[in-house]
């Protein structure tokens, strides 16, 4: 189940009874052309329209488009098991708020949307969701895991509250196909095991400029507060989590009959 935590009581219920029936048939519809990424520890699928890249130590997807790239980010990083490097350990970092400071020097606490731990393809990962944890007004979905006891994989999946209702799918996929390839010796995917995953320095927070994307007509700005309209992507983007955990699921019970 999923868990909302939050100072402020909202009774979405209407809401989400509509968004639950607007998006049935979506998430049964065939999904769109994807892309194959693999190296060494992971496989996953994304966008035709994105493009991932190495830099330094972290491999960085985002929309290829120039006007939609600081959009939505999904990073990927690994590193040798370490002393900090446990389920566990993982999950009690995500359900403390995390804090960020902003463009003009402004200390920010993140929400903490969800915390829990969800097995994908047979591999159990903590499964984070924040508000403003890495970026400003950015939602961001962490999945961390460790394979074999040495390798830990943390991946990232960031977007404007503005747009994450677009990109939401595109998320849903890429965690669905979420494969972690057994490392072989000498595979490290890092530096090595001291320091913990979620460290200062990494994430998207250096890679996107500012602290709003570009507005494509929305006509909507950066601002720290959205109202209403973020609680309904909020809710959008909850719901599509609980609806991509409902179906894997339901495909994990559902087996073939045999005569």
């Amino acid at each position: 189940m999923m868990r909302i935590h939050g100072s402020e009581s909202v009774s979405w219920g209407a809401t989400l009874s509509a968004l639950f029936l607007a998006l049935a048939g979506f998430a049964y519809s065939p999904a769109a052309e994807a892309k194959l990424f693999t190296n060494a520890y992971i496989s996953f699928e994304f966008p035709e329209t994105w493009t991932c890249v190495l830099e330094q130590t972290e491999w960085v997807c985002r929309p290829s488009a120039p006007d939609q790239a600081q959009q939505a980010i999904i990073i990927l990083t690994a590193k040798e098991v370490g002393p900090s490097d446990s389920l566990p350990s993982y999950e009690a970092h995500l359900k403390q708020p995390r804090q960020i400071q902003s463009r003009t020097g402004n200390l920010i606490t993140s929400e903490v949307l969800n915390v829990g731990v969800n097995k994908l393809n047979d591999q159990p990962w903590v499964d984070g969701f924040h508000k403003s944890s890495e970026i400003p007004n950015y939602l961001t979905r962490y999945l961390a895991t460790t394979k074999d006891n040495r390798i830990a994989v943390l991946i990232t999946f960031s977007a404007h509250t503005l747009y994450y209702s677009k990109y939401a799918a595109d998320f849903l996929r890429a965690i669905q196909s979420l494969r972690v390839i057994a490392p072989k010796a000498g595979a490290g995917g890092g530096a090595g095991g001291e320091g913990g995953m979620f460290g200062p320095g990494g994430g998207a927070g250096g890679l996107i400029d500012g602290d709003a994307p570009p507005e494509e007509g929305s006509g909507g700005t950066g601002g720290e507060s959205f109202g209403d309209k973020t609680k309904m992507v909020l809710a959008l983007a909850v719901l599509l989590a609980a609806i991509g955990a409902y179906l894997m699921l339901k495909k994990k019970k559902k087996k073939p009959t045999r005569r």
